[in-house]
């Protein structure tokens, strides 16, 4: 979950980087040395090697392909991060002000249980017998989120004082909400002997969109269903180094909020569910291959009480960024940074998913190449680090293939991105 609203790392960094930088620097005019900036067609995909890639959520925690956060790097959870920005451009009007509209779609996949044991539980559970176990305030949850967003940009340079500049920069975001669904049961205390279960307590949050909901029966992808709106914003001060060149500069400090805002869904289902019971057979679980499947099973066999709601809203991720850019010598930089992400299931934040991210890059780039080599640590993946290069418009790169090669089989995940873009100049008098 290291990349939820910063894709192209290592890249996303650069002066060239141009639309490529909004989701981590919303100011885009100091970063933008052309007149003109034009994305053509760019891809970012991050995912764990046991992800999941279905639809049903509880599909997959019932065939046990979902399990504990702890062990990252075992490959036992599931992740799935995918972008794709369509065409996109940014205008410098003039020396002070840029304008721009970026076009995204996103798509987010996350599973996750407080332990194995509980995972290897959950996977027998269509499997007469099993070794007895007890669980205390453990938990199972899933996310599926999917949207695309219509960004208007406006930047522009706010203080121009002899070598200081200040400039601001803002997002003003049409969110399209493609679907949504979350299921969190947590507090689940039980044990069980064999095929019984007893002194089960546990609370079982449940959501699923009516897009959702549409794609499962019946395979259609409404991608224009629910709108919300969201903004991101940042500013950025830069010491420029005096020389004839007003762009270069010896150091900068940024901060950039992104992410604020949320998509407000109707929902097929929506639940809240608090579940106690005792002696219920193992088997009343078992064959659960959907949302109303599953609420129909604990309507069946348990004394309930429930709370449903018609409507959602869903919140997007937030990244809270700090960062500094600094001059070593000539063309070789260094980047390091400071970012809180924060993760919501709904509207509820999530402590679980939510982490502090550190950030350090350094890089090489003239306005022909750049070779750029992020290291990122977080408490999911711990170190990783990887490598981008740069040919004129041309990007590929990767935030963790060299930690992917030397793990070997034992490695996370895998992030791999791609741009093309064209960079326009004016003619000068």
């Amino acid at each position: 979950a290291s990349a939820f609203s910063q894709p192209w790392p290592g890249y996303n960094t650069s002066r060239y980087a141009g639309m490529h930088s909004l989701p981590y620097q919303p100011e885009i005019h100091s970063v933008m040395p052309s007149d003109w900036d034009i994305n053509v067609m760019s891809a970012n995909l991050t995912f764990f090697n046991e992800n999941f890639f279905g639809i049903d959520p509880m599909q997959e925690i019932s065939d046990g392909n979902v399990n504990s956060i702890s062990d990252v790097t075992k490959n036992r959870t599931g992740f799935v991060n995918a972008i794709i920005q369509f065409p996109s451009v940014a205008y410098r009007i003039n020396d002070k002000s840029t304008v721009g509209f970026s076009w995204r779609l996103r798509a987010v996949l996350v599973s996750n249980t407080s332990s194995a044991g509980l995972s290897n539980f959950i996977h027998g559970l269509n499997t007469p017998g099993g070794s007895p176990d007890s669980f205390n305030d453990d938990f199972a949850r899933g996310f599926i989120g999917t949207w695309g967003s219509f960004g208007f940009i406006y930047s522009r340079e706010l203080i121009n004082k002899n070598r200081h500049r200040l400039y601001g920069g803002i997002s003003l975001n049409i969110i399209s909400g493609a679907g949504s669904a979350f299921i969190d049961i947590s507090d689940a205390s039980f044990s069980y002997s064999q095929d019984t279960l007893h002194n089960l307590n546990l609370n079982f949050t449940m959501a699923v969109t009516e897009e959702i909901d549409k794609l499962v029966k019946d395979d259609e992808i409404p991608l224009f269903s629910k709108f919300g709106l969201g903004v991101d914003f940042g500013l950025n001060y830069v010491k420029t180094s005096g020389k004839e060149d007003d762009k270069a500069y010896d150091y900068k400090l940024g901060i950039g909020v992104v992410g604020l805002g949320k998509i407000n869904y109707n929902t097929s289902m929506a639940n809240r569910v608090q579940v106690q019971a005792n002696n219920v057979l193992k088997s009343s679980f078992s064959g659960i291959e959907s949302f109303r499947q599953l609420m129909d099973t604990l309507v069946a066999n348990f004394n309930i009480s429930n709370e449903s709601r018609e409507k959602i809203a869903t919140r997007l991720p937030l990244d809270i960024n700090l960062y500094g850019d600094v001059r070593l010598h000539n063309r070789f930089f260094l980047h390091v940074s400071y970012t809180r992400q924060i993760t919501y299931f709904g509207k509820e934040k999530y402590d679980d998913f939510s982490f502090n991210q550190f950030y350090v890059v350094p890089r090489y780039e003239s306005r022909t190449i750049g070779i750029y080599l992020p290291f990122t640590y977080n408490k999911f993946l711990n170190l990783e680090s990887g490598i981008a290069f740069r040919w004129k418009p041309l990007v590929i790169g990767t935030s963790n293939i060299f930690s992917y090669l030397i793990q070997g089989g034992e490695s996370a995940n895998l992030d791999l991105y791609f741009t093309t873009r064209i960079m326009i100049n004016r003619k000068k008098k």
